[in-house]
């Protein structure tokens, strides 16, 4: 509770959480605490309100917002039933009462300039430094590190490797060793199985060849990542305009008839099993995703894609009953059409062709070709800050009220843009980016699945620069980007959650070692979606962003074991580790020498800090953190 507070957060949804019933949950919550579930829950938003109200000028529509309560109205009725006064009353009385005990003046009510008080006061609460107000932000995270429970990783399960065919490029080998080795996924997700360059040919005898499929199975192994395979069919182009495309797929092949798809994937399944074992293959993950619109406007096309999901489901489970088959891969950018899918849950749960998982696509920006050749015409999409958190915390609830036996929610598809020749991806703003929407997924998805590992399943003949836009973490010459370091820093975390919300997730290792990210994440602005940036050199330039406010970060932890303790920091920002900036300092150039291009490998990576102080019990940490920067930060007790 402690940890999800400003989240929607139920008796039910903790009860499920350790297999109890919520009478009993009830029952007991009231006897241990002395009050019930909702008194409690009330009291910790209230409390961490009460303590925005003060420390900052947020408009109180967003204090209730940020705090978990589901409307303005009841944020209020539970202020004023606590301390008699409404939000404003409580800011105006506080911040008097405590700059009156501070200067021993009284201060009318009517003559509080908030402003003024906090830059008197926030150096004397916590040792905040600065003001809300001007070219500054503050921010005030306290965490118990006494307090800590399970969670799931989501952003660990699934990490996208692009096509089949991209196995046979040395070079994209070494980017998912170098991948496996710095920030390791659980499962690998690649389509094109049967694509033309894996010279599937059937002799007289109706036996296949899987030579090329078994050396990327074989080399998925070698780096630890078990098969997720998507079997369905991906378009083979997808415009952004009129004169660019976002995606391009030459090596697909379109099954001739469901028949052919069906006995091919029977052999496959057969031999899969004969090389690697069925103990082995049960645990391989399959996608159908469905091959229309992604609007789901036709019947026919919902027919089809009933037929083909029950026939293939049916012969992948005769081989392998418990592997789970999913689908259908459903994109967030058409949310109206959501409901049509339920015709698809319902009939296959009533052929008993149920699928295991239910798959969507979750894109921020995106593009719905129109052939207008313009943003406007063409329909370009950008969600707001945090609408991909709410978009796929909606379908999930929205699909497991109307199919409750179905369990588990993937997004195997996921990122700022599909498209890959977005400059964006290449920017700080990409990793804090990925840092939020990861932090906000837990609790919300099973799988988040980041589109994609590596550039060089972007390239094409339009993508000669160092840098073109592409989703990977891992540029074509093998370079983190920002966003890699990102995961990196996810990695490194604790499998005990203390606390996480905007711009933080705080972790236990152990009871004597901790791992904490912080961030300044700064969004794109709304007019963002008009500009074109399909290859484009856009430097850190203010206009793209929200603002480019530094934020003043107070992290004040309490319940260490007291002694003194090594503070170890990671700090990603334009000038340590963004890859975009240091290739502008190159002056851009497209074509750099082997050279230099291995002086990049070696310098674009995040600062160190190392820092030693001892403590009682409580710890306080102050940062200044700039547009999009990010800190990793552990902190472990020295033994002496």
């Amino acid at each position: 509770m402690a940890a999800n507070y400003r989240y929607p957060l139920t008796l039910d949804d903790i009860a499920k959480k350790f297999s109890l019933s919520s009478q009993y949950l009830s029952r007991y919550f009231k006897k241990r605490f002395g009050v019930n579930f909702h008194s409690h829950l009330n009291h910790l938003r209230l409390e961490s309100a009460q303590r925005d109200l003060l420390l900052s000028n947020t408009k109180v529509t967003a204090v209730a917002h940020n705090n978990g309560f589901p409307s303005l109205s009841t944020f209020i009725k539970e202020l004023k039933t606590a301390t008699g006064k409404t939000p404003s009353e409580y800011r105006k009385a506080q911040a008097a009462q405590l700059l009156e005990a501070e200067t021993d003046n009284e201060a009318g009510e009517a003559a509080v300039d908030l402003g003024a008080i906090q830059g008197k006061l926030l150096p004397y609460l916590r040792n905040i430094p600065g003001d809300a107000s001007g070219d500054q932000q503050c921010r005030f995270i306290e965490a118990d590190l006494r307090l800590s429970s399970d969670y799931e990783r989501p952003w660990a399960e699934v990490i996208n490797l692009g096509f089949a065919h991209d196995f046979f490029k040395p070079v994209f080998l070494d980017h998912l060793r170098l991948l496996q080795t710095e920030t390791p996924f659980r499962y690998g997700r690649f389509q094109g199985l049967f694509g033309k360059s894996m010279l599937i040919s059937r002799d007289d005898k109706h036996n296949y060849n899987f030579v090329q499929i078994d050396r990327v199975i074989d080399f998925l192994r070698s780096v630890r990542l078990i098969p997720f395979l998507e079997i369905g069919f991906k378009p083979d182009k997808i415009n952004g305009t009129l004169g660019t495309f976002v995606f391009f797929n030459d090596d697909e092949v379109k099954a001739t008839s469901i028949d052919d798809y069906e006995n091919l994937l029977d052999h496959f399944m057969k031999h899969m099993i004969n090389r690697y074992g069925a103990e082995d293959v049960n645990t391989w993950r399959f996608e159908m995703m469905y091959a229309g619109t992604n609007q789901y406007d036709s019947a026919e096309e919902i027919d089809n894609y009933i037929e083909w999901f029950t026939r293939i489901r049916g012969v992948i489970k005769k081989h392998a009953g418990e592997t789970l088959v999913g689908g259908p891969g459903f994109n967030l950018a058409f949310p109206e059409h959501l409901d049509k899918t339920v015709k698809i849950l319902y009939t296959l749960r009533k052929q008993n062709s149920p699928p295991d998982f239910f798959s969507v696509y979750a894109f921020s920006l995106s593009r719905i070709f129109s052939g207008g050749g313009t943003p406007e015409q063409d329909g370009v999409k950008l969600w707001a800050k945090h609408e991909s958190t709410k978009y796929i915390n909606w379908a999930r609830v929205f699909i497991q009220s109307q199919d409750q036996e179905l369990r588990r929610f993937f997004v195997t598809e996921w990122s700022l843009d599909y498209s890959c020749r977005n400059t964006l991806h290449d920017l700080l703003l990409k990793a804090s980016f990925v840092l939020q929407n990861c932090i906000n997924a837990i609790g919300t998805a099973d799988v988040l699945a980041y589109w994609l590992a590596s550039d060089i399943s972007a390239e094409y003949s339009d993508s000669s620069a160092i840098l073109f836009g592409g989703a990977g973490l891992i540029s074509r010459h093998g370079i983190r980007k920002p966003s890699f370091f990102a995961y990196e820093f996810l990695s490194k975390l604790g499998n005990r959650l203390v606390a996480k919300g905007e711009n933080h997730i705080i972790t236990a290792k152990s009871d004597k070692v901790y791992a904490a990210i912080v961030f300044n994440f700064k969004y794109l602005k709304d007019q963002a979606r008009l500009q074109d940036t399909h290859q484009g050199i856009l430097g850190d330039s203010p206009a793209l962003l929200e603002d480019t406010k530094t934020l003043r970060l107070s992290l004040n932890l309490n319940g260490l074991i007291p002694g003194r303790y090594k503070i170890r920091q990671y700090i990603l920002n334009q000038d340590h580790g963004s890859l975009y900036n240091a290739w502008m300092r190159l002056s851009a150039v497209e074509e750099l020498q082997a050279m230099e291009i291995d002086w990049l490998k070696n310098t674009c990576v995040p600062a160190m800090q190392i820092d030693f102080v001892s403590c009682e019990a409580a710890l306080s940490l102050d940062y200044e953190l700039e547009s999009n920067e990010i800190r990793f930060l552990e902190i472990s007790i020295v033994l002496e």
